[in-house]
């Protein structure tokens, strides 16, 4: 009798032990739990099954490490109905198929180059940021992108960035559905609004197709020619043409061809930093000279055959942007003058 009492408490220390142990196994079940942010956006990536192409493009051309890095501010990671979406509207049949330089950029036009929350800066509609993508025949140069804000709603690039934010030990990111493509000097000049003046001059001239597709190029590499776009302020535009418009007879198109042309360059980028004295800027219409001055500002002459005519380039931080193709210079005067 008395092994029999021994042996039943022994089974119920053994049944009490059991649930104890239970109930630690639970307890610890909630520590596997990977917190995010103990991790960096690369784990995550490789975790997800609706980031299967983004991981095997990242791979694919070295890149997952990068979002390993220990400097990353905010990444946007597509989703696979995204990248989906961008093969179809490209014609390509894989991952694979897309160029891996064109292909690198693109990725990298997903990480914002500063720390900036986009979402958070409200008190403009529109914004110009710059992302870790750069031009192709400049890798010295980031290439810009538009944020804008309507209502509770913002974009980059036209792409919906509202998802939830996820934080991790080198960054945030969030999901998005569409791929943010680099800006080329089209879609810049199409989603700024501060430069729909020039959008609506090119549309308008007799050759806008043409320059509509020089600007809109999405890759151009240092074996291609890439572009400049000279953008007078707004105001000078409308003057300027609102001047040819009292004095000159040729019709309106006309006008307004020779007045892009005066400000297209298909022979190079030409911006403030790059410009040498003396170094020749050809447009399709114009043949100028740079300078560059005393006080380290640059201008252009033009000699239109009568008389020279200078017009000082914008030199600040907003007055020159980079695109996928090219360069937009801000310049204070108009290159078109008769």
């Amino acid at each position: 009798m008395k092994n029999f009492y021994l042996l039943r408490s022994l089974l119920l220390f053994c049944l009490i032990s059991i649930i104890v142990s239970c109930e630690k196994d639970e307890i610890t079940n909630e520590d596997l739990y990977i917190d995010p942010t103990e991790g960096t956006i690369a784990d995550y990536v490789k975790s997800q099954n609706n980031l299967t192409n983004l991981a095997t493009a990242l791979e694919q051309v070295d890149l997952l490490t990068t979002l390993d890095s220990s400097e990353l501010s905010y990444v946007f990671l597509p989703d696979n109905s995204a990248f989906n979406a961008f093969l179809q509207e490209n014609n390509y049949q894989s991952i694979e198929d897309i160029p891996s330089n064109y292909l690198k950029q693109v990725l990298l036009n997903h990480i914002m180059n500063s720390d900036i929350d986009i979402r958070s800066q409200r008190t403009e509609p529109e914004v110009i940021i710059t992302t870790r993508a750069t031009q192709l025949f400049n890798s010295d140069n980031n290439i810009a992108a538009v944020v804008k804000h309507q209502g509770n709603t913002t974009t980059l690039n036209g792409v919906d960035v509202m998802n939830e934010t996820m934080s991790f030990s080198n960054g945030n990111a969030t999901i998005v559905n569409n791929i943010i493509e680099p800006s080329t000097l089209q879609s810049l000049l199409v989603s700024y609004e501060s430069f729909n003046t020039m959008r609506d001059v090119i549309a308008q001239s007799p050759e806008s197709e043409e320059i509509i597709s020089l600007c809109d190029q999405r890759i151009v590499e240092s074996s291609n020619t890439p572009l400049t776009v000279f953008l007078p302020r707004p105001e000078v535009i409308e003057a300027a043409l609102a001047f040819e418009a009292d004095f000159i007879s040729a019709p309106v198109g006309d006008r307004f061809g020779d007045f892009v042309d005066s400000h297209v360059s298909e022979t190079g980028t030409h911006y403030v930093g790059q410009l040498e004295n003396n170094e020749e800027v050809v447009t399709r219409l114009r043949t100028a000279t740079s300078r560059i001055n005393n006080d380290g500002s640059v201008s252009l002459t033009v000699n239109n055959g009568l008389s020279l005519h200078t017009v000082n380039l914008i030199g600040d931080q907003e007055g020159i942007l980079h695109v996928a193709n090219g360069t937009i210079q801000k310049i204070a005067g108009s290159l078109y003058s008769r």
